[in-house]
């Protein structure tokens, strides 16, 4: 795996195979950094020195960096060390003018797990739909610890240039997230656009518990099942 993605950084054909990899990782195959056989902190160390990287720190390398080989191997041996100090720097990253900085920032926002990081990857939307559900899938293990991260997935929740799989998986941990998201949910169906109450909707009632939801906003919720068990 580091030997291709050493040659697509290196060669000629790098911004076209190094978009490739990245979505492979970030859409599809969503492989974990543990995954990968052998020594993979060793190859990314020899990668950054012949790429010329200074002795500098994986942050430093990965804001202020002009080459962006350095950049992504920077953010990768982060990813692979687990060095929490990097994400203020990735975070940083998700607003790159490259494509692929912003990818692998997110890939690697999302393997180092943290509410703060998950919610930054959450509300940006420059780096994949992938990603992004992959974040919310994330969130969603934290519970009632994702709660700094309810506006990132209020904004998700009510996307309507996402997949339905984003706004799904936001609905899931807004729920998981427990009474500090309610009347956020809430709002969204009194005041919200129709894809954020809707999905908002379809959150209040996959939590099966009514009893502390107003009753204007219960009359919705029962016909929004009514619609949807008559498919319309």
């Amino acid at each position: 795996m580091f030997s291709r993605l050493r040659t697509w950084l290196f060669g000629s054909q790098a911004e076209l195979a190094l978009k490739a990899l990245l979505y492979q990782w970030s859409e599809h195959q969503r492989n974990n950094f543990a995954d990968f056989k052998g020594d993979p902190v060793a190859a990314v160390s020899a990668d950054l020195a012949s790429a010329g990287a200074s002795s500098e720190s994986l942050p430093v390398l990965i804001c202020a960096d002009a080459n962006k080989a350095i950049r992504i191997l920077a953010m990768v041996k982060a990813g692979l060390e687990r060095q929490l100090d990097c994400e203020d720097s990735l975070i940083a990253a998700l607003l790159d003018e490259s494509e692929s900085v912003r990818r692998m920032a997110a890939r690697v926002l999302v393997e180092l797990g943290t509410v703060r990081g998950l919610a930054a990857v959450v509300a940006g939307n420059k780096h994949g739909h992938g990603i992004r559900t992959s974040a919310a899938q994330r969130l969603k293990e934290h519970g009632t610890n994702a709660e700094p991260a309810i506006p990132a997935l209020l904004k998700l929740l009510g996307e309507h240039r996402t997949n339905w799989r984003s706004n799904m998986w936001a609905a899931f941990a807004l729920v998981e997230i427990g009474p500090k998201a309610l009347p956020y949910l809430i709002h969204a169906i009194r005041c919200g656009s129709s894809r954020g109450m809707s999905w908002a909707a379809f959150a209040l009632i996959h939590r099966g518990d009514f009893t502390d939801i107003p009753e204007d906003v219960v009359e919705v919720l029962i016909q929004y099942e009514e619609d949807e068990q008559q498919g319309t």
